[in-house]
């Protein structure tokens, strides 16, 4: 832009010079030099001023009628200021100061164009900063009803998990009640244990590892109780673990799942290992078992998608979930919590 208004203004000057139009060069470097000089020096950082003024107002003020009356100011009247203090200084072609009192008509023809500019760009600005309000409350709202969204369904997830519980539960604990007092007794006094943690936690949406592992062993002790000698589980989950937050419900529906689609499966002893580790980025958490290998494909019907859904309401891509049946028959998951 620099250099095609140095060239125009070159070029007028040869247009305008009658007398020595055939000697006078069509780039003549004293108008480049000049031209270059006003440009650099006065009407760049002139302008970067008002463009900086322009962008604190936006930043700072929040009425859209400030900002616009205020732009319009910038726009307007602080170019003209500038412009009557350039007429004071300037000297003109005969050596001698403007006389800024003898050339109104000069001075009202810029105030009159500084004028139109302003108001149009007031105008445009007006609309642009209605425009962004609008955009950012829409955003708000979303945000809000995403988040209200995302609640709701972490809600409706935990009122999925705690009536399955409390379904095996209490066929467990029906199918000992004639044959063994005692461990109809011990398991009563569990499944008392994970609705007491449920309670206590009522619309909480985390809890720590520990407390997840205090429902896990409570609903093993259950398990455990109806199998008997059929049934080793075992905890792998050092100290630097146990208070991090994680979902709730996280990690009672992978042992579940180890549990009805594994060690029920199996005729001989079945074991469940639970290892949770903490690595450099965040969580690993791995459910270990000895029953029949997953199906090949998406596993339906395994209360993984309960799990997934937390996963991604909780964290989004910042975790993932994942099975195998090779070496070992296991289900992981990978929480990211560095970003």
């Amino acid at each position: 832009m620099s250099i095609v208004i140095i060239l125009c203004v070159s070029f007028y000057d040869f247009l305008t010079i009658p007398d020595d139009y055939d000697k006078a060069p069509i780039i003549r470097l004293d108008t480049i030099l000049s031209t270059t000089v006003s440009l650099y020096l006065v009407l760049f950082p002139l302008l970067y001023l008002f463009r900086f003024i322009e962008l604190k107002i936006q930043k700072t003020l929040k009425s859209i009628f400030t900002k616009t009356a205020l732009i319009f100011l910038s726009t307007g009247f602080l170019p003209f200021i500038c412009t009557v203090l350039l007429f004071g200084i300037v000297i003109n072609h005969k050596g001698s100061f403007v006389n800024i009192q003898g050339d109104y008509l000069t001075l009202s023809k810029i105030f009159l164009f500084l004028m139109a500019i302003a108001s149009i760009r007031a105008l445009i600005s007006f609309f642009i900063f209605k425009e962004r309000n609008l955009i950012i409350e829409n955003e708000t709202k979303l945000s809000n009803l995403r988040e209200l969204k995302t609640k709701a369904e972490l809600k409706s997830l935990q009122s999925q998990i705690n009536p399955h519980f409390l379904y095996n539960a209490l066929n467990s604990i029906a199918s000992l009640a004639h044959t063994n007092a005692d461990k109809t007794e011990k398991m009563a006094l569990s499944l008392s244990d994970l609705f007491k943690y449920t309670i206590n936690r009522k619309g909480k949406k985390t809890s720590t590892v520990n407390d997840e592992l205090e429902m896990v062993r409570s609903y093993l002790e259950i398990e455990q109780t109806r199998f008997g000698d059929r049934l080793e589980f075992v905890i792998n989950a050092k100290e630097d673990v146990l208070q991090v937050e994680i979902p709730m419900f996280l990690l009672q529906p992978l042992v579940e799942n180890a549990v009805k689609h594994g060690v029920s499966k199996v005729e001989d002893k079945g074991v469940i290992k639970l290892n949770i580790i903490k690595t450099d980025k965040g969580l690993e958490i791995e459910v270990i078992d000895n029953g029949p290998d997953f199906p090949e494909g998406l596993v339906s019907g395994h209360g993984l998608q309960t799990v997934h859904d937390l996963l991604r309401l909780s964290y989004g891509d910042k975790a993932s979930l994942k099975w195998q049946n090779t070496p070992q028959k296991s289900i992981s998951i990978s929480i990211d919590k560095t970003a």
